[in-house]
């Protein structure tokens, strides 16, 4: 039998995750299996824009492409969405779509608003409407995405959802973010980034495996012929 294999590397605490397809088979990237509740926070303030109108809808492809690493569903990871701008603007909670289809459905038809970048709001929304209504002893992330520096205090309600025992990541993208702040909303240093819009995709593989690397998080391959993973890169 003849095989092709495409070999992927996903290196996190130097551990190399490799996929191995039969020729003809495609889907050969690892997904990540774990019960999660994954909350993102996405500014849509009018800057985002301003520069190029597909900003936001790189945001959005961002957020999706995160998504469907994971094992989308009601007993495994459920995802969560606020977006803000002057007002927080809950997209959909946890469990408001069960499965992955449904929810990158959705996630690509969340509206730019514009307007203000009341960071503070989004996270207050974030554990009001999602956290406070989470899963007891499954694992908690939340990803904040956003272009500029606040103008409300995001360091009170990003402190509180950390104390509440969330993983917050922040992303600064653009020129305009503030680091202090991504360093005050962040869990810690390991857990900010920053890209340009046009660049996000150079941070998202080492954001989805910090994300999945948590206690119960494992990877499987979508392939049929199965996942082989090694410790030695």
């Amino acid at each position: 039998m003849h095989w092709i294999g495409l070999l992927i590397f996903l290196s996190y605490f130097s551990v190399c995750y490799s996929c191995w397809c039969m020729s003809g088979y495609k889907k050969c990237q690892p997904k990540c299996y774990t019960q999660l509740e994954l909350g993102f926070v996405i500014d849509g303030s009018h800057s985002i824009n301003v520069e190029d109108s597909q900003n936001f809808a790189r945001f959005l492809q961002f957020v999706k492409n995160i998504v469907s690493y994971f094992d989308v569903g009601p007993t495994m990871t459920r995802v969560g969405v606020v977006t803000y701008s002057n007002n927080a603007h809950v997209q959909m909670t946890f469990g408001s779509h069960k499965y992955l289809k449904s929810t990158l459905k959705a996630i690509s038809e969340i509206p730019f608003r514009g307007s203000g970048t009341k960071t503070g709001q989004g996270l207050i929304a974030a554990q009001a409407q999602l956290f406070s209504k989470s899963r007891s002893k499954v694992r908690k992330a939340l990803v904040v995405l956003t272009d500029g520096q606040s103008s409300d205090d995001a360091t009170g309600p990003a402190k509180a959802l950390k104390n509440a025992g969330v993983e917050v990541f922040a992303i600064g993208v653009g020129n305009a973010f503030w680091k202090q702040e991504l360093m005050d909303i962040a869990s810690d240093g390991r857990h900010i980034f920053t890209s340009g819009f046009k660049s996000l995709k150079a941070i998202e593989n080492t954001v989805k495996n910090m994300i999945c690397d948590g206690p119960n998080g494992t990877y499987k391959c979508q392939c049929p012929c199965g996942c082989v993973y090694t410790y030695s890169c």
